[in-house]
């Protein structure tokens, strides 16, 4: 399955520059372990090209860490609320590829790009992504109440061992009438 999103997807919101200020990722590539400097930047993280591990200097020595990626996990958090609002959709068939919505896209790199404007703020006006945040919150809201009906988004299939219909944004039922006798 591809990726949805990337951080390269994300730069059509925010300038790489921001992206690299917000996640602070800073990394220093040498060949190997051996030819890292004697003594490092406390907290500067170094990765060794022909292993791929990284490492931080902790003052003493280097320290194996491991790679995490602040923009990887705003993604993730971005795709789950956005999969949280879409029941009654084939998400699998929305988020894999398989379905091009250039709105859904666009929608879930705003959720993406609150989650790292968040995290620190350089040089951005925070109150438009907040907006752009709720705006694209509202839309999937308007969504799952089925108020918007998005054109060539797959429903989930009927479960025929269930009453209803899955994937219908009106259900209705009625009780059986009652006789009254006095």
């Amino acid at each position: 399955m591809p990726d949805y999103l990337v951080q390269q997807d994300l730069t059509t919101h925010i300038y790489p520059e921001i992206i690299t200020d917000i996640i602070r990722n800073y990394v220093v590539s040498y060949a190997n372990l051996a030819a890292f400097p004697a003594v490092g930047i406390k907290g500067r993280k170094y990765r060794a090209i022909d292993t791929s591990i990284l490492y931080i200097w902790n003052g003493v020595a280097y320290e194996q860490i491991a790679d995490f990626n602040l923009v990887t996990e705003a993604i993730n958090s971005a795709i789950s609320e956005a999969k949280s609002y879409l029941s009654r959709f084939n998400r699998t068939s929305l988020f894999d590829g398989t379905v091009t919505d250039p709105n859904l896209k666009s929608k879930v790199k705003d959720l993406a790009c609150w989650y790292l404007i968040k995290l620190a703020n350089p040089n951005i006006d925070v109150a438009m992504f907040r907006t752009a945040y709720e705006d694209a919150r509202n839309w999937f809201k308007d969504i799952q109440k089925g108020q918007a009906d998005p054109e060539g988004w797959p429903y989930v299939s009927d479960d025929i061992a269930t009453d209803f219909n899955e994937n219908n944004t009106v259900q209705y039922s009625t009780n059986m009438k009652r006789e009254n006798h006095y």
